[in-house]
């Protein structure tokens, strides 16, 4: 289906992910799926839906009642999700924030963000020149390892500039881009403007998850997001 879209393996993945919670929390949860029980949440983008979705087939095969196609080992489940300008939990970086916006210029004018610069600038300039992608920075070379690192888990051929040495030198500047979003320069305060917010809201479901009163006893929340959603944590 294309760049950023889920592949058959990535269904599979998530299909045997939902199995093994399924092993682990059965007794837990119900069997056959309880709306009372789970909420799962995505962003809105098509694999983190396709994957939810995925997942839960594996969590939830229906029962007998549930089936509602003999030929059809599956049951619709909802997931929900917010359009993608209105998301304030789960993509990160949020934006706009003028004050995170503020920190990440701050960041660039950092002595390690120079240095790191330096140090790889023919690297960048020769990744720059082999994908004709023009300015490619500390900060948006982790979109090109990815596409490349899932090219080769998926056994396509890698071009000849994509050698074992600089994919790793790649790959150590993705995680440093990582670093750029939420660390480096202020990482504390970086954590509270971005990771801070889904971090409180973790706290706040398990908060109401201890009131003895709440109307909805849920069992599981289930979020369906991005590696950079787990990186703000």
């Amino acid at each position: 289906q294309g760049f950023g879209q889920l592949s058959q393996v990535g269904m599979q993945q998530q299909w045997e992910l939902g199995r093994a919670l399924r092993s682990r929390y059965n007794g837990f949860l119900n069997k056959s799926y309880d709306r009372r029980q789970i909420h799962v949440r995505s962003t809105d983008v098509d694999r983190t839906l396709m994957s939810a979705e995925a997942n839960l087939a594996g969590l939830y095969p229906p029962g007998e009642s549930q089936i509602f196609h003999h030929n059809i080992t599956w049951q619709p489940i909802p997931v929900h999700t917010v359009p993608e300008a209105e998301e304030q939990l789960l993509k990160f970086p949020l934006l706009p924030c003028p004050r995170y916006l503020e920190l990440q210029k701050e960041t660039k004018e950092s002595a390690e963000y120079v240095n790191k610069t330096k140090e790889n600038l023919s690297l960048l300039k020769m990744v720059a020149n082999e994908t004709g992608i023009p300015d490619v920075s500390l900060e948006s070379v982790w979109s090109i390892y990815d596409t490349l690192f899932c090219e080769h888990r998926h056994n396509m051929s890698l071009p000849p500039w994509a050698t074992e040495e600089v994919m790793k030198r790649l790959d150590e500047l993705k995680n440093f881009s990582f670093m750029f979003l939420f660390g480096i320069y202020k990482p504390v305060e970086k954590a509270r403007l971005q990771g801070g917010l889904l971090l409180d809201q973790i706290l706040k479901n398990f908060t109401e998850a201890t009131k003895s009163d709440a109307e909805q006893r849920l069992k599981v929340i289930m979020y369906s997001a991005h590696d950079s959603t787990l990186t703000a944590l």
